[in-house]
């Protein structure tokens, strides 16, 4: 038995497994990171028309909303500057976006928000609502 072309085979084997997990765990990171950005964007343009006449609540909801998910107007940019070019990608993302706009809006034409909730997050996630 020839064991440096078997070492070969085992070494090219084992790169190839190595490439196809990268590539996964980067897809789905790009999946998280889509899904993160579009409950982000979601929530913001529902507080955006909530609180179209009181922007100051707008800004302390939209804040809230991007502690919450982890983002920051300048990392929305950068997310939305790391898709230019991958229109595959970017229709996956509107369409999410359009998905949980759709139900936001859903729920607060079923749950009006309460103006007087002190904490902005109480507008944005249903279970801080009292």
């Amino acid at each position: 038995m020839n064991y440096k072309k078997l070492a070969v085979y085992l070494l090219i084997g084992l790169v190839a497994i190595g490439v196809w997990f990268k590539n996964n765990r980067d897809k789905a990171r790009r999946v998280d990171d889509g899904n993160r950005f579009a409950e982000a964007y979601a929530g913001t343009v529902v507080m955006a028309e909530l609180f179209r006449n009181e922007p100051e609540r707008f800004v302390r909801a939209r804040d809230s909303i991007y502690q919450v998910y982890g983002f920051t107007p300048a990392s929305i940019a950068q997310f939305q500057e790391s898709l230019r070019g991958r229109e595959e990608d970017w229709r996956t993302v509107w369409d999410a976006v359009h998905a949980k706009t759709d139900s936001l809006v859903k729920y607060y034409l079923a749950h009006p928000v309460i103006h007087e909730i002190p904490d902005s997050l109480g507008a944005v996630s249903p279970a801080a609502r009292p």
